[in-house]
């Protein structure tokens, strides 16, 4: 049967396509950056950045190390250099990075998948709602999965290798020059480029250091080579160098393991804290849902891909496409760990391995268009030469006829001109700007500044004096945060905790106007954030002078 690859593409077609695709995932990472309020999270690397450059050192208003992914934190300082602090400067790394993602989906799957997936799998990443989202904020997971994407292609690169390129021939001089031409020889006989090995080594050191996950990717070898020591014998039909190759890959890594977990302290540690760690605003929320990925990616913002993902497994197998397998088993390892494994699980844990969720996708999805192609050449008389020279790219581009119809794309397209406080494909973002500046307008220098979310208030009213938020107050517990009065106090913004309504009646008492700034999700439904007897107070006590617009934040005052 013709292939799809072998069908004729006008020339830079593809470049085209690609570059559409990256023009409108620009265009929705891009636009209208600052149309939110910059989200909690997003303050730990706003104010990691602006103490580098006055300090050198990273630190948050509290005076304490803030030392989560630096080179992250790093980017957004130079980015402060050129633009200036802000919200567009302070998420614009992450849209530069959001965008260069299109591109490696697009090279990783052109190398692995084929053109065809390779172009498909560029224009679903462009138009995701989950890709778009954490672009769009400043947080390290789009620098993390172009770090974890790099490694794990180089890493196949290596461990796989062809025997081409100049990788090929810097490792045959290398061992030619060291005469041990014989080693270089049983290297290139079992596929493996040492030079692709380090160059994959290096990315995902690099990625370990912006977020522990990609130690994950251990795992996933295991997957991989465990699945192929399988595999090699009955494609094979004989135990060839090659199952040897993987036998000891899958053996080493799991006795490493083994050891590291019952006889090295430091990496039992790790295993045991990952394995049992849940912050406890997570506690008794769907968090702890072991089908949260299952179901977040079968759910209408990923419509159709996750029925197009799962084609795409089957066709891997049927296919017996190697590098479709590694792909899909390093997605599987990290769907399986966080889903069964361990006891919390966060979306963002799974954007490392999101764009080979849709290079799969997209490699369903190019059989389905060959097939048709293949069908139209067979039954259709075209004459034509026009039309048979534009046949291949005109039913490509005509089959996403469907796209703007589902309700992914459509959200897609409405993020960037979404008003603050509405879901951005990532998370809820929060009104802090509006409640911050009503606050700073209507406050006196001497009143009393009171929030669930202490930097986000101290960043946008200028001032905050207690945190209110038993979450963050646990933590300061944990960690031991005490200041010099011997208070614990909160480790992002320095200030302490209101823990008693006995807090709150000495301030009253005091006639000092007493504001309080809260997320109403955290005030209104969540636990883990304020106890029934503060709650309580403030309603029996303050007053509501604020809602903001989307009702994202509420602001009280005392009577």
């Amino acid at each position: 049967m013709e292939r799809l690859q072998a069908l004729h593409f006008p020339r830079n077609f593809v470049v085209l396509f690609l570059l559409g695709s990256l023009a409108l995932g620009s265009l929705l990472r891009l636009m209208n950056l600052d149309v939110s309020s910059i989200w909690i999270d997003e303050l730990n690397h706003y104010y990691a950045a602006t103490s580098y450059n006055e300090t050198g050192e990273m630190t948050f208003p509290s005076g304490q190390p803030n030392a989560r992914a630096k080179l992250y934190s790093t980017l957004v300082a130079y980015s402060f250099k050129i633009f200036g602090e802000g919200p567009v400067s302070v998420r614009l790394p992450s849209a530069i990075l959001g965008i260069l993602c299109i591109g490696i989906t697009f090279w990783v799957a052109l190398r692995l998948l084929g053109k065809h997936a390779a172009m498909i799998s560029a224009l679903f990443v462009a138009i995701s709602p989950f890709a778009i989202g954490w672009s769009r904020l400043s947080r390290m997971y789009t620098l993390f999965q172009a770090l974890f994407m790099l490694a794990a292609y180089w890493f196949y690169l290596g461990f796989e290798s062809q025997g081409r390129g100049r990788m090929a021939v810097l490792q045959d001089k290398l061992f030619y020059q060291l005469k041990l031409g014989r080693f270089g020889a049983m290297l290139n006989h079992l596929r493996i480029n040492i030079f692709w090995l380090l160059a994959a080594a290096f990315a995902l050191y690099l990625a370990y250091g912006i977020h522990e996950t990609a130690a994950l990717f251990v795992i996933a070898l295991i997957f991989y080579t465990g699945v192929m020591t399988f595999a090699v014998p009955v494609i094979d039909g004989q135990l060839s160098l090659r199952f040897f190759k993987y036998l000891i890959v899958a053996f080493g890594l799991s006795l490493f393991l083994f050891i590291g977990y019952n006889f090295v302290p430091f990496i039992a540690e790790k295993i045991k804290f990952g394995l049992a760690f849940i912050p406890k605003w997570a506690e008794g929320t769907h968090f702890q849902n072991r089908k949260l990925y299952l179901e977040f990616l079968f759910d209408q913002y990923h419509f159709p891909m996750g029925i197009l993902f799962a084609f795409g497994a089957i066709q891997i197998f049927v296919r017996k496409n190697q590098a479709g397998l590694y792909l899909l088993l390093i997605f599987t390892a990290y769907f399986f760990l966080f889903s069964a494994v361990f006891s919390y699980r966060h979306f963002q844990y799974l954007f490392c391995v999101y764009s080979i969720f849709t290079m799969i996708a997209a490699y369903a999805y190019s059989f389905f268009v060959e097939f048709e192609i293949i069908n139209i050449k067979k039954y259709w008389q075209i004459h034509s030469p026009l039309i048979k020279r534009y046949l291949v790219p005109g039913v490509l581009v005509l089959s996403f006829f469907w796209l703007p119809l589902t309700h992914s794309v459509r959200f897609a397209l409405r993020i960037p001109r979404s008003a603050d406080g509405n879901y951005n494909g990532a998370q809820f973002m929060e009104e802090w700007r509006e409640a911050g500046a009503f606050v700073k307008k209507e406050m006196k220098p001497d009143d009393v500044i009171i929030s669930s979310d202490a930097l986000g208030t101290l960043h946008y009213a200028g001032k905050v004096d207690y945190d209110l938020n038993f979450a963050d107050y646990d933590l300061s517990k944990e960690e031991g945060f005490l200041n010099a009065d011997g208070e614990y106090f909160d480790l992002y913004s320095g200030v302490p905790y209101i823990t008693e309504s006995a807090q709150l009646e000495a301030m009253r008492n005091q006639r000092k106007p007493v504001w309080l700034l809260f997320q109403s999700y955290k005030f209104n439904r969540a636990k883990a954030f304020i106890t029934p007897e503060l709650k309580d107070y403030v309603l029996n006590n303050f007053e509501k002078v604020l809602d903001t617009q989307n009702g994202t934040v509420v602001v009280y005052k005392s009577l």
